[in-house]
């Protein structure tokens, strides 16, 4: 069985929250979607704090933080979400490029564009080269190649995966058992730590 969506909808406008929410489940039916609702940023960074999320339909035009800063501290944090803003603020779509959103929903323009919008990024998830490998952290997913992973880090329980060309690792890792399945290995072990390379003894 494939995996539930997981999606948020932040708006300061209380009265779209819902109406959001429903038009979002009623266009993952066959794959299914739980959705949360926020009306502030700060209400949404809480909670992402504790749950990752596939999929943030945006506004742009908020208090305090607005859409766009909000999209900004994301990408800067490394997390690993979609983000389709929804907003009245046609004239700040080429501003919202800077986030790389994966789309922009015009309120005038709902029904079409959400639906529009949501079509292509199931499309985008079901594309995912046969030689990326799909990694399930507790705060969200990464496609990555597999020669892209330099080793996964173990300590305490925990794990984290430390990926080329990526400052920080990514984690901490949902299930560990899918990637032994795909990748041959090698452990290495310190007192406190276990290693999982991806990389031969021959290449090293």
């Amino acid at each position: 069985m494939s995996k539930v969506i997981s999606v948020a909808v932040c708006d300061d406008d209380e009265t779209m929250l819902p109406i959001i929410a429903g038009v979002v489940q009623a266009t993952f039916p066959a794959e299914g979607a739980t959705v949360e609702t926020f009306s502030s940023a700060k209400q949404f960074c809480d909670r992402m704090e504790e749950k990752g999320f596939d999929l943030l339909f945006l506004d742009i035009d908020m208090p305090e933080t607005d859409g766009i800063e909000l999209g900004l501290k994301l990408r800067n944090a490394k997390r690993n979400i979609d983000i389709v803003y929804v907003s009245e603020r046609e004239d700040r779509v080429f501003e919202s490029f800077k986030v790389h959103p994966f789309g922009f929903v015009r309120k005038r323009n709902f029904l079409k564009d959400i639906r529009s919008v949501a079509k292509l990024w199931l499309d985008s998830r079901e594309a995912v080269p046969a030689d990326k490998f799909v990694i399930e952290g507790t705060k969200g997913s990464l496609a990555v190649q597999l020669s892209e992973i330099i080793y996964i880090e173990s300590m305490k329980k925990t794990q984290y995966v430390h990926i080329k060309g990526v400052e920080e690792p990514f984690g901490p890792l949902a299930r560990l058992k899918n990637f032994w399945s795909c990748s041959p290995a090698t452990v290495f072990c310190s007192r406190t730590k276990v290693f999982l390379s991806t990389i031969s003894i021959s290449a090293i």
